[in-house]
């Protein structure tokens, strides 16, 4: 049994050199886990991303378009090895 948290933490930041209000990129704190059991030839996982459900923007175009960052995703996985 593996567990496994990921965490990051990306402070503001400008997207162009021109610093335009449009070009403000804000803080964003984001947590990811899984848990994984592997028995013999088998692999189950569960998983989650983005557990704090943070609302970011992860780039934007030149206008008034703004591309989010992923929402909180979760699942799980199986995989058998031959």
């Amino acid at each position: 049994l593996t567990p496994r948290m990921d965490y990051s933490f990306t402070s503001h930041q400008w997207q162009t050199i021109q610093q335009l209000p449009g070009d403000y990129m804000t803080a964003r704190h984001l947590l990811n886990a899984k848990l994984t059991y592997t028995r013999d030839s088998w692999t189950l996982q569960a998983y989650g991303t983005n557990l704090l459900n943070e609302i970011y923007i992860a780039g934007s175009t030149y206008g008034p378009a703004n591309f989010l960052g992923n929402p909180r995703q979760y699942g799980f996985r199986v995989a058998k090895t031959f």
